[in-house]
């Protein structure tokens, strides 16, 4: 992927969560939406359910519960945060240093044992989810 669809992709979806956290529940603590549609069809929580739930947690200062309901908030939290910035000074600044980390990270995901302990780890916590029965 070329650094300018890739910049575009990215920002696109940074927005897109912004905007999926901002209506995914009003102000009296009623939900937009009423979760996961595999969860509603399957009846089993997916590996994401809970991540919103948890990044709301995390923006409110409630660090340790969004860990115990899914530590996939905090990753996607983090993303959310420091993809955009960075991007937006890569622009400012005319560099490539997001695009070249993104390259590199690519390029490491290649490799079996790194792919599949990340996945390894991603099934884990899919597992306490389940255990959960969030």
């Amino acid at each position: 992927m070329n650094k300018r669809k890739l910049y575009i992709t990215l920002l696109s979806i940074s927005i897109a969560g912004y905007i999926w956290l901002f209506f995914s529940s009003s102000s009296d603590g009623t939900h937009f939406w009423r979760g996961c549609g595999l969860k509603q069809f399957f009846h089993i929580p997916c590996p994401a359910c809970g991540s919103t739930r948890a990044m709301r947690l995390l923006l409110t200062g409630e660090f340790k519960e969004s860990l115990l309901l899914n530590p996939n908030g905090l990753v996607l939290l983090s993303a959310m945060m420091i993809i955009p910035l960075w991007i937006v000074m890569d622009l400012l600044l005319n560099k490539d240093s997001f695009y070249n980390s993104y390259q590199y990270v690519e390029q490491k995901l290649k490799n079996k044992r790194i792919l599949f302990s990340i996945l390894f780890l991603y099934l884990i916590n899919w597992g306490w989810n389940l255990m959960k029965f969030l």
